[in-house]
């Protein structure tokens, strides 16, 4: 926490905030970590924040579907 606490109190970075239905499963967590350019913050396996605005964005065209973003992205690689 203190992490994020420091990107958006001192550097001021902009967060984008996701509630997730389900936790991540592994797999997804893997792809988070492959697929994720920018930085993210993930809360107690249920609220998701990125600092990345184009990923935010993207993430809203896919309805807020974290997962279902992940998948399209492996499959695209």
């Amino acid at each position: 926490m203190e992490g994020f606490t420091f990107a958006t109190t001192v550097l001021k970075l902009t967060s984008y905030k996701f509630e997730l239905d389900t936790p991540l499963s592994n797999k997804h967590l893997l792809q988070l970590e492959k697929h994720f350019q920018g930085m993210y913050y993930l809360l107690k396996g249920k609220i998701f924040f990125t600092f990345d605005e184009q990923e935010a964005s993207m993430l809203v065209l896919m309805n807020n579907d974290l997962k279902n973003y992940l998948e399209n992205l492996e499959n695209t690689a």
